[in-house]
C-alpha cells in the first residue's frame, strides 16, 4: 500500500495535521496516522506516525506524542523534568552574554543569576528558594517565582529584586517559552510590589553636602584607620585575613569616591591597567564608556594627594595590573558584589558618623561625595568642568572628551584648597 503523506500546506508555527490527515486502515485492522508538526520557532517540519486499533485511538496517541514534542522543546534537548540550574547555565547565561549588553549590565546580571540560583556569599543569611533546587517545570510556577523574588527583596532589597525579575522574564521565562517548555510567563502583568510585598519608597538620600570642616574630618578619620584594628573572627566561614581585606576594601572605597566623586559601580569596575593613570604628580581615572553611567566616557581626577598616595600603595600590593582597584576581598580579579559592598559601606558610614560627629552620614551614603565636591569646588572652577568630573553635564557629554587645560585647573584648585 502506498503511504499517504501528511498534509503540510500552509502549516504555520505551532500548527499540526493530526485532525486533517486521514488515518489509513491496515490489513490487520489497525489504523496508521501520518501527521506533521511545525515547531513554534518555525523550524523544519517534524513528521510522525501514530498507530491505534481505532481511528480515535490513533489520533489520541498522536496528540500525546505532539504534547511530548512540545514539552521537550524545539531543540529536543530539554524537558520539563530537566534541572533548572542546568538550563540557566547552558541557555540563559550564554543568551545574556550574546545580548549586546554593556559590561556593567552583564556583570550585574551575572550576580543576579547567582541569587536566582540561591548562591550568595553573605555570612548572615541563606537562600531557601533558589532555582537550583527546581526542575524547569517546578521552577517556572507562579508560587515558586513569587517566593524566590520575595526572598531576594527581603534579603537584598527591592532594586535587586527588580533586576532579578528582569532577568527571570527576559532571559529565563522567554527562552523557556520559545523552547516550548512552558506556555507563557506566569508572572506577566503582576506588579513587583504585589509579588514581593515591597513598595518603592521615596528617595531619602542625595542632595546634601558635608561642610569643608566635616569633609576634612572624615578623610582624616578614614586615612588614620588600620583595617586590622578591632577585627575579630567570629563563627562563620570567613577567615581573619578575609575580614581584614574586606575592612580595607570598605575604607579605600570610601576614600576613592570621596576624592573623585565616582559612582559606586564606576569605582568598583575600574582596573589598574585600563583606568588608572599616574604621571607622578596627578592620579586620574579614565571612566570608559563601558563602565560610565550613561555610557559617556570622561576623566576624573583624584582631588586629594593623600588618597592618591593610598591608591599608589594599593597598586603596589596588586598581583596584576588587570585586577580591579577595589575587587572582591578574596579575589581582586573579580568585581565586588554590590550587595556585599553596600552592606559593608553602611556599617562604615554609621561608624564614621558616630566617631566624627558628622550626623549626615547616619543617612547619606556614597552619593554624598558628589554633592560635597560640587559644593567645595563650585566657586573655583567652571560648572562645565565639574560636570565633566562627575559625568552629569549634557553639554560636555555631547563632546565626549574633557579639555586637558580644564583638568589642570581643577587639579590646581584642589591643591590650593589643601594648602590653605
Amino acid at each position: 500500500m502506498t503511504a499517504t503523506r501528511a498534509t503540510t500546506a500552509k502549516l504555520g508555527p505551532g500548527d499540526d495535521t493530526i485532525m486533517t490527515s486521514t488515518p489509513r486502515k491496515q490489513p490487520d485492522g489497525t489504523y496508521w496516522l501520518d501527521w506533521s508538526y511545525r515547531p513554534m520557532d518555525g523550524s523544519k517540519l517534524r513528521r510522525r506516525r501514530s498507530k491505534g486499533p481505532t481511528i480515535g485511538e490513533a489520533r489520541r496517541r498522536a496528540r500525546a506524542k505532539l504534547a511530548e514534542l512540545k514539552a521537550t522543546g524545539a531543540s529536543g534537548t530539554w524537558k520539563p523534568s530537566s534541572d533548572m540550574a542546568d538550563y540557566i547555565e547552558k541557555v540563559t547565561r550564554p543568551t545574556i552574554e550574546k545580548a549586546g549588553l554593556s559590561p556593567l549590565s552583564v556583570a550585574r546580571y551575572d550576580l543576579v543569576l547567582g541569587l536566582l540560583l540561591g548562591d550568595c556569599d553573605s555570612d548572615d543569611h541563606r537562600h531557601r528558594n533558589g532555582l537550583r533546587h527546581h526542575t524547569i517545570a517546578s521552577g517556572a510556577r507562579f508560587r515558586a517565582l513569587e517566593d524566590l523574588l520575595t526572598e531576594i527583596a527581603t534579603l537584598h532589597g527591592r532594586e535587586t529584586a527588580r533586576q532579578a525579575r528582569t532577568v527571570v522574564t527576559k532571559y529565563i521565562l522567554t527562552r523557556l517559552t520559545r523552547d516550548e517548555l512552558i506556555t507563557g510567563n506566569p508572572i506577566a502583568g503582576v506588579a513587583l510590589d504585589e509579588l514581593t510585598g515591597t513598595k518603592k519608597g521615596e528617595r531619602t538620600r542625595g542632595g546634601r553636602a558635608l561642610t569643608l570642616t566635616e569633609y576634612d574630618a572624615v578623610l582624616e578619620y578614614l586615612l588614620a584607620l588600620d583595617p586590622a584594628d578591632g577585627v575579630v573572627r567570629r563563627q562563620g566561614r570567613w577567615s581573619l585575613d578575609h575580614l581584614i581585606a574586606k575592612r580595607r576594601n570598605t575604607i579605600d572605597q570610601a576614600l576613592y569616591q570621596a576624592a573623585t566623586g565616582l559612582r559606586s559601580t564606576e569605582a568598583n569596575l575600574t582596573t589598574w591597567d585600563r583606568h588608572i593613570h599616574d604621571d607622578g604628580t596627578t592620579v586620574s581615572v579614565s571612566v570608559t564608556g563601558d563602565i560610565a553611567k550613561g555610557g559617556v566616557p570622561r576623566v576624573a581626577l583624584v582631588l586629594d594627594d593623600r588618597v592618591a598616595d593610598r591608591l599608589r600603595q594599593r597598586r603596589e600590593r596588586a598581583g596584576s595590573m588587570k585586577e580591579f582597584v577595589i575587587g572582591t576581598p578574596t579575589d581582586p580579579t573579580k568585581p565586588w558584589n554590590r550587595d556585599n559592598r553596600n552592606k559593608a559601606a553602611r556599617a562604615l558610614y554609621l561608624e564614621i558618623a558616630e566617631q566624627t560627629g558628622v550626623e549626615i552620614l547616619e543617612n547619606e551614603r556614597s552619593h554624598v561625595w558628589r554633592t560635597t565636591l560640587h559644593t567645595l569646588y563650585g566657586d573655583a572652577v567652571p560648572t562645565a568642568v565639574l560636570d565633566s568630573q562627575f559625568g552629569n553635564s549634557e553639554k560636555v557629554r555631547a563632546k565626549h572628551y574633557t579639555d586637558p587645560s580644564d583638568l589642570s585647573a581643577l587639579s590646581d584648585a584642589a591643591r590650593r584648597r589643601r594648602a590653605g
